[in-house]
């Protein structure tokens, strides 16, 4: 964190560190959450999801690329299961035909 805030495009901005199992943020803190090749490495990854889900707004946007390759793999099958209900609930509008890249 300490190289974090020297950036000057972070200047102003609250910075925590915390654990994702359990976030001490209030409810509906947050209108997005990106997670960059973190979920697969974090245990309790359904706590995770429901510690996200609880800091977003009703209607946030959760952004997650997972590791597992185009072929797919544990964490990328763990990410679609916890997952599966929120995308189900996204507008026609907003989804995608699928998740990941299989080139």
């Amino acid at each position: 964190l300490a190289l974090a805030r020297r950036r000057p495009v972070l200047a102003g901005t609250a910075l925590a560190q915390a654990r994702a199992q359990r976030l001490p943020f209030s409810d509906g803190a947050f209108d997005a959450c990106v997670s960059h090749l973190a979920l697969m490495l974090m245990g309790d990854a359904d706590k995770v999801v429901a510690e996200t889900a609880r800091v977003l707004v009703p209607g946030g946007v959760l952004a997650c690329a997972v590791g597992g390759g185009a072929v797919g793999g544990e964490a990328y099958e763990l990410f679609g299961s916890l997952l599966g209900a929120a995308v189900r609930q996204a507008p026609e509008t907003q989804r995608i035909p699928a998740l990941g890249d299989r080139r």
